[in-house]
């Protein structure tokens, strides 16, 4: 992130993480990039070669950075105090190592302009990013360039922080689950937290037929302090009848329906605010194992399925990933 003409904001922030949880950070008033957890500082420790290069590389991006956000804030709407955002990233399957990547930039929170790597070429995201679309375009090869870096660089960089990161990146962690509601008379909200990755879904049945939006509130994942998650799921009709309860129930999925908690709707072990429940939700629990991961280190986001990752390699040098990454 690059800002201007705003107070108590560092110019240039760079952070990395992974599933929202901050593993590396920088700004312009740190001297280097700070590991943020125990197994990045082991990275810093064990395989300094490849921390002092990458390290290197990010914080001396800044010039390129700046170059490619002056050119994005020379549109018509231009305000004091923009800010520029950019996120690159890439993916891979290590079963048919396919591989996809993106770069986007936004200004001031919009999104401004991004790069399709099919074509390589760049697309504008909103009218006043057309003028960039064209002088950025007349580059061809810059956008194949970045490509590479997707296909060479990021995936060199994925294996060493999945080798070291395994425990961390790897953990499968169920949440408790819980059955809330503000009154006895408004619905009926079926709370899941704690459960690491976010690869969970969360719905309600009946008779055990899933409900779909029209009875069903569903909420979005969000990240919780301590890296893990949390997602709820509302019943809309609050006005069940009592015979009817015994119908109902919570199922939450980890990556699977044979990964899964089931929490039957009972007036028992609601929690509301007037009051506490009376006994522990009974649940049903079933594990399988998976694995899905995803690592952002400074603006570069890689994804992962699967497990066995252990090779490495260092990144090219800082000028050569300048010259890949600037725009002509």
């Amino acid at each position: 992130m690059l800002s201007s003409g705003i107070p108590n904001i560092p110019e240039y922030v760079l952070y990395g993480s992974i599933d929202e949880v901050v593993v590396v950070y920088y700004n312009a008033k740190l001297e280097m990039i700070e590991p943020r957890q125990d197994w990045v500082r082991e990275i810093k420790e064990k395989n300094a070669e490849h921390w002092d290069g990458s390290s290197q590389q990010l914080v001396q991006y800044l010039p390129v950075f700046k170059k490619e956000a002056t050119s994005l804030k020379q549109h018509p709407n231009q305000t004091e105090g923009d800010i520029v955002q950019q996120i690159m990233g890439c993916k891979w399957d290590d079963q048919t190592h396919k591989v996809e990547g993106y770069q986007t930039y936004s200004l001031n929170g919009e999104a401004f302009i991004r790069l399709d790597i099919e074509t390589g070429r760049w697309v504008a995201l909103c009218p006043q990013a057309e003028f960039a679309e064209k002088e950025w375009n007349k580059n061809p090869d810059h956008g194949q360039t970045i490509k590479t870096v997707f296909t060479t660089v990021c995936i060199d960089w994925l294996k060493i922080y999945d080798n070291y990161g395994k425990k961390f990146l790897h953990r499968k962690v169920l949440p408790s689950v819980s059955l809330l509601q503000k009154t006895p008379s408004s619905p009926v909200s079926c709370h899941a937290t704690g459960f690491y990755p976010d690869k969970a879904v969360i719905f309600w049945r009946k008779d055990e037929d899933e409900l779909y939006e029209e009875e069903v509130d569903l909420g979005e994942i969000l990240p919780n302090c301590d890296g893990t998650f949390q997602i709820s799921a509302t019943l809309k009709n609050s006005a069940i009848l009592p015979e009817d309860w015994d119908r109902y129930d919570c199922v939450f999925q980890l990556f699977s329906e044979e990964n899964e908690i089931i929490t039957k709707l009972d007036k028992m072990v609601i929690r509301t605010n007037i009051g506490k429940s009376t006994k522990d939700p009974p649940i049903l629990i079933v594990l399988v194992a998976a694995a899905a991961v995803i690592l952002i280190v400074g603006f570069i986001i890689y994804r992962k399925r699967k497990e066995k990752h252990t090779e490495q390699s260092s990144p090219d040098s800082v000028h050569e990933l300048s010259e890949r990454l600037s725009p002509a």
